[in-house]
């Protein structure tokens, strides 16, 4: 493992109390405490939907609050999320759900079937600005309270390859660098084919983009 993957690690290792990942997340985590909240005040309990997400995510709540807000998960993920690796703590199985669908069509829940829509680092991946669009409209269509985030554009350092400026950089240039090395989370790959995937997998957007989606 390179210099560069094991400083990735330790910076964005969520399951290390001590890095600057799992800081700045449970940062990220009070105005969701506090929208479940006002949700439990309202409705009695707190019926979540978290596009893209995964159990061990959930780490950043207290562990008494899925009680004290009766709070029930449905993980909707296009993957197997079963595995062990991505469950948070098998004594809270009872308030998640996981569904298998793509994310940008649920089309089989109907409007506002949740009280909250969770979407933590996901709008990015799921491919060109129409995706986004679909995205973010099954997003404001599910639930009246939404939480949304993703990286910006504007940050310097990109936080998939974890390189200064890597983004800003002409498309050519990135699969040219992701052939000849490892770069964050993101492993060197051997083929243009596969060095493209890699980099289009990956569009950072900004506040105005942000703006127009929600």
């Amino acid at each position: 493992m390179s210099l560069h993957q094991q400083l990735a690690r330790k910076l964005c290792n969520y399951n290390d109390e001590q890095s600057i990942g799992t800081w700045f997340r449970r940062r990220r985590a009070k105005p969701l405490i506090a929208m479940l909240q006002q949700c439990h005040q309202r409705y009695g309990y707190v019926d979540v939907i978290d596009i893209g997400g995964r159990e061990s995510y959930w780490a950043i709540l207290p562990e008494h609050l899925f009680a004290e807000l009766k709070l029930s998960i449905t993980l909707v993920n296009d993957d197997d999320e079963l595995s062990e690796a991505h469950r948070y703590n098998p004594s809270l199985d009872r308030h998640f759900i996981h569904v298998r669908a793509d994310g940008c069509h649920l089309s089989h829940f109907s409007d506002n079937s949740f009280h909250v829509v969770h979407c933590n680092s996901v709008i990015e991946h799921v491919g060109e600005w129409q995706h986004m669009q679909a995205l973010a409209g099954e997003v404001r269509r599910l639930a009246p309270c939404h939480y949304v985030q993703t990286p910006s554009f504007w940050f310097p350092i990109e936080p998939h390859f974890l390189a200064p400026f890597y983004h800003w950089l002409p498309e050519s240039i990135r699969v040219a660098l992701l052939m000849r090395l490892s770069l964050g989370h993101m492993q060197r790959q051997h083929t243009v084919e596969e060095a493209i995937n890699v980099v289009q997998s990956v569009h950072l957007l900004d506040q105005p983009m942000m703006q127009a989606l929600f």
